[in-house]
């Protein structure tokens, strides 16, 4: 199965990776690991968890 992501998906992970390499100098490329995990795990399981409908306006805005 090949995973696509929605625009907004690749800007909330481009700023928390942003975000993560200006604050955890400690552990730099953990951001990049564990999102490769999570995006493995979904690729590998697609059914794993509960599926959930997001309305148009919550797929267009976030906290």
């Amino acid at each position: 199965m090949k995973l696509r992501l929605l625009p907004a998906a690749v800007e909330r992970i481009d700023a928390g990776r942003a975000w993560w390499l200006a604050n955890r100098d400690k552990a730099p490329y953990l951001f990049d690991e564990e999102l490769a995990d999570a995006l493995e795990l979904i690729n590998k399981s697609p059914n794993a968890g509960q599926r959930v409908a997001l309305s148009k306006v919550a797929a267009c805005t976030g906290p």
